[in-house]
């Protein structure tokens, strides 16, 4: 089932989670036909960040979706070890909380590389194209290439149509 893009945005926006959108969303945002079923966002997973987000997610009833017995996403989940992902199951559907984003960086790096976009009365943070095409490219599976394909025709054809200065 795809997620409730909105609702998961809109859960994470009000719970004051810092996010950027990356991924197969964004990479539809930017006009990519590209289908994906989950929503992946980059944000620090430190202690103090992870209880943010703990207590902003426990409404859509969060639970671990790469382990062999799902359960609970808690606080005492984001210790010392340096939590790199966090890949949820939620209530809205799948979740991919990212530490980083392979070819760009961590939480910083995207912020710096993104861009804010706006859908009905949710404004949010978003990987800009060109930096989705690196990390597609950086991911190296075969479907991240199908899309940093078609992102980089789009990127071509607003070049074309663009008016002289």
């Amino acid at each position: 089932m795809p997620a409730d893009f909105r609702g998961l945005l809109r859960t994470l926006i009000e719970g004051d989670v810092d996010f950027v959108l990356v991924g197969g969303y964004s990479a539809v945002l930017h006009g990519s036909t590209q289908m994906t079923r989950d929503v992946d966002v980059v944000c620090s997973l430190d202690a103090i960040s992870g209880t943010k987000l703990v207590e902003a997610l426990k409404g859509i009833h969060p639970t671990h979706r790469m382990v062999p017995d799902p359960r609970p996403l808690v606080v005492s989940d984001f210790g010392s070890d340096g939590l790199q992902n966090l890949y949820l199951k939620t209530d809205l559907g799948i979740l991919d909380c990212l530490g980083e984003v392979r070819g760009v960086g961590d939480l910083a790096a995207c912020k710096a590389r993104s861009e804010k976009m706006t859908i009905g009365d949710i404004e949010f943070q978003i990987l800009d194209i060109l930096s989705l095409i690196e990390a597609k490219i950086a991911m190296g599976r075969p479907r991240d290439l199908v899309t940093a394909k078609e992102l980089e025709t789009i990127v071509a054809q607003r070049n074309r149509t663009r008016p002289s200065s």
